[in-house]
């Protein structure tokens, strides 16, 4: 999640959007990959609550990239 701003920075200086589309899509299956190894919810508050935080901003940073490359995000999965 750190690396976005960095890539999109990159991506627009080469004008190369591909950069983008393979960050999201290495995040993406790295979260997946993540919540199948973690349990989310159901843990102790302040674990379930960061757990939370990260996966709701992980969220955020695909939704966002998949706008900036002209794709839809769906709302639940």
């Amino acid at each position: 999640l750190g690396r976005y701003g960095d890539v999109l920075r990159g991506a627009a200086a080469k004008a190369e959007p591909s950069e983008v589309t393979t960050y999201v899509l290495g995040l993406a299956r790295d979260v997946n990959s993540w919540v199948a190894r973690e349990r989310v919810l159901g843990q102790e508050p302040q674990v379930t609550a960061a757990r939370l935080v990260l996966v709701r901003a992980a969220r955020q940073v695909i939704a966002n990239a998949l706008g900036i490359l002209g794709v839809g995000a769906p709302d639940e999965m």
